[in-house]
């Protein structure tokens, strides 16, 4: 996940080519296409890195990171109703997951269903709520999410 904060210009070409590699020399490895699916995220190169968390899913089912991956990947493209599902595997395998559930309710709100919004972000803690954008969002519940959403 520390690769999503990396200026993607500075990420060298020759990674993911070494992932190829890699890959080709131990097709099993659902690592490979995680990072590789991380870099290529970075890069904004979407449906590839969709494809790799995908197919590390295929390959390990249990693989949180990699629907935590997808799931975030799915929030880039603005496929919501897809990274809502992602975000809910996560879940499913650890409750406690904080993150799982703020980035659930971000989705949910850019579908404008708030209510499920503010359930995840309970659910996500104080904490998640600081990172909320506008303080509108912050102060009002769900009316606050909706003037957010629409930029009033």
């Amino acid at each position: 996940m520390l690769l999503t904060r990396l200026n993607p210009s500075r990420l060298p070409t020759k990674a993911v080519s070494d992932f190829d590699q890699a890959i080709r020399l131990e097709l099993g490895n659902a690592n490979f296409y995680n990072n590789r699916g991380n870099l290529r995220r970075a890069r904004k190169v979407y449906d590839l890195a969709a494809a790799d968390f995908s197919e590390a899913i295929r390959l390990y089912p249990e693989f949180v990171y990699a629907y935590y991956n997808r799931g975030l990947t799915r929030m880039d493209q603005k496929e919501y109703d897809l990274a809502i599902v992602d975000f809910h595997e996560v879940i499913r395998f650890d409750p406690q997951d904080v993150m799982a559930y703020y980035h659930r309710g971000l989705a949910w709100s850019a579908k404008e269903q708030f209510e499920s919004a503010i359930q995840d972000f309970d659910r996500a803690g104080p904490e998640a709520v600081l990172r909320l954008p506008g303080p509108r969002a912050r102060e009002g519940g769900p009316e606050g999410l909706r003037r957010a959403h629409r930029g009033v």
